[in-house]
């Protein structure tokens, strides 16, 4: 962001995504990053109780001095409702039962709903259109569950 803006061209770029502009790097980017969009699943300003006591709880490990990490925590806490999710309907860890008990399986997370879609277990979940304000986001736009295109023929069946 920097050297697009010496390069004269900030008013040109807009729009940019994961990660560059993840709650990780954004404090040290927000200066010159001011008022672009990116699209984004969480940030830690999202208000819903999943996320309010899951931020409760990172501040209380972590401290406040920081971000939320979006992927390596706020995703992995996610994933993790899911695997518990499915190993309660599956009664079981075995990897046949797990397999046959995913399809469909959905949960609330800190970023939002997330489901194992059923007929190729890939993940949907929320997507946002967010914009740098200050040194955080202001959310612009939700667009709920969204099940990613490119892997709508995509069979993972087996695993």
């Amino acid at each position: 962001m920097k050297q697009i803006g010496e390069f004269g061209l900030r008013k040109k770029v807009q729009l940019t995504g994961i990660p560059t502009f993840a709650a990780e790097v954004l404090p040290g980017i927000a200066p010159v990053a001011q008022d672009v969009y990116t699209v984004e699943r969480y940030w830690e300003g999202l208000d819903n109780p999943v996320n309010r006591k899951f931020v409760e709880i990172y501040r209380k490990k972590f401290g406040s001095n920081g971000p939320v990490s979006t992927i390596a925590a706020q995703g992995a806490y996610g994933t993790l409702l899911l695997m518990k999710a499915t190993v309660e309907k599956a009664g079981s860890v075995e990897a046949s039962k797990f397999a046959a008990a995913a399809p469909g399986i959905s949960v609330d997370s800190p970023a939002g709903r997330l489901t194992i879609n059923p007929e190729n277990h890939v993940v949907t979940g929320p997507i946002r259109l967010l914009q740098v304000k200050e040194n955080g986001y202001r959310q612009v736009q939700d667009f709920g569950e969204l099940a990613h295109v490119d892997h709508s023929g995509c069979s993972s069946n087996g695993f």
